[in-house]
């Protein structure tokens, strides 16, 4: 392959590659900054560190000695109380709901309608949720939530 004639990179611009350079003397603090700066406190690590007379309350239950705290034991595959369905979790729900197959759209405009779920200003939201059901079912094969009924639905195992 033949060199190029007319180049407009000269050999200085090779040698500064990838280096980003910047003379710090020429820009200017603006003194709101150092203003905020200066009233702020700043937090030591000891501070941080030393227990406070209100972090330790009569109300808090500590384990006895040998005794371990352990966390409540969640049902996989539910949402906790009060938190948000993903949209496969709102999916399952709807499809159960239905107890029919229902294209992407169809489920994406039901979980809306009934507040499951709401895209997070996706454009395509169902080709994600599409692409989701292919995924689980992928990975978890025989044990995945959802089957493919036709081309574009899907259902409930349970439900087919």
């Amino acid at each position: 392959m033949a060199a190029k004639k007319h180049s407009k990179r000269t050999t200085a611009d090779k040698t500064l590659k990838g280096r980003h350079t910047t003379d710090t003397t020429d820009q200017a603090v603006p003194d709101e900054t150092s203003a905020l700066a200066e009233r702020t406190p700043v937090a030591t690590a000891e501070a941080a560190s030393a227990p406070t007379a209100e972090a330790k309350t009569a109300d808090t239950p500590m384990p006895a000695e040998g005794e371990t705290s352990q966390p409540d034991p969640t049902v996989p595959n539910q949402p906790t109380p009060g938190k948000k369905l993903s949209a496969l979790d709102a999916a399952a729900k709807v499809l159960g709901e239905t107890g029919q197959a229902m294209n992407c759209p169809q489920l994406i405009a039901a979980m809306a309608a009934r507040g499951y779920w709401a895209s997070p200003r996706g454009r395509t939201p169902h080709a994600t949720l599409y692409a989701a059901f292919l995924r689980e079912i992928q990975t978890k094969g025989e044990k995945a939530r959802f089957v493919k009924t036709a081309r574009g639905k899907s259902a409930l195992r349970q439900a087919v």
